[in-house]
């Protein structure tokens, strides 16, 4: 799709109904490299046809972004140009009203129905509340540190549904993919926004937090399909009494 196309969303047309799309909202003031490795991480190992990405157009959890809603549309068209497997919705941003997730669950759900399966991208959450934690300077600025204990209290909120028996996956690999994610991610932004460190060993063990991820995902996909009991040739039928007489 080109950059300067207005549209309210990308086509998801080749989305299979079978494959889950995932759904990534964010203020993206700016996007940056780590938002893309999230969800290229995303698609790898939880199997998604895709990514949505739907940036804020009044984010009502935090004061006004840096440059206007339609400029970080823009910046987010860009960025996930080249990817065919990423998408972009300007609901949001094309809304009158503040940015509200339950309300664009519900938009999402009325357009693509009952059947197309819809992954919230939850753990970004945890690289959210470490950069609270990092800008709050000691809990000295109090707006960080709400941000970080909303962050983490929506984190947590949202494993919990996780591994409930609406999702059913393990406790042992959710959590350990949550907070895998978070720190990577936090790794990332530290590397890019607040210029940490980026030497080889840092860069190496980051990438190491990554292959463990992608090796408990792997795991558990190996346990289900093991679980999962072979299919048996059908019976032919009884003949019934009135074929034998």
């Amino acid at each position: 799709m080109p950059a300067s196309t207005p549209a309210t969303a990308t086509s998801s047309a080749n989305l299979k109904l079978s494959e889950p799309l995932g759904v990534f909202g964010g203020t993206f003031d700016p996007v940056h490299f780590g938002h893309l490795r999230l969800a290229e991480e995303a698609i790898d190992q939880l199997g998604l046809g895709g990514v949505r990405w739907i940036p804020a157009g009044q984010p009502p959890h935090r004061g006004a972004p840096q440059v206007t809603a339609q400029q970080r549309l823009e910046m987010v068209l860009r960025s996930t140009a080249e990817n065919e497997r990423f998408s972009v919705d300007a609901g949001e941003v094309e809304a009158a009203a503040p940015s509200y997730t339950v309300h664009t669950l519900e938009r999402l759900r009325g357009e693509l129905g009952d059947g197309q399966p819809l992954v919230l991208l939850a753990g970004a959450l945890e690289v959210f509340w470490p950069i609270g934690m990092k800008n709050s300077q000691g809990f000295t600025k109090p707006l960080w540190v709400v941000v970080m204990v909303l962050a983490m209290c929506a984190s947590f909120g949202l494993l919990s549904l996780a591994v409930s028996k609406r999702f059913g996956l393990p406790i042992g690999t959710a959590y350990a993919v949550w907070t895998g994610i978070g720190a990577a991610g936090a790794g990332a932004v530290g590397i890019i926004l607040f210029r940490e460190s980026a030497n080889f060993w840092r860069l190496l063990f980051l990438a190491m937090v990554i292959i463990g991820i992608v090796g408990l995902k792997f795991s558990h996909q190996i346990h289900e399909e093991d679980q999962t009991p072979a299919l048996q040739p059908a019976e032919a039928p009884a003949p019934s009494d009135q074929a034998k007489s």
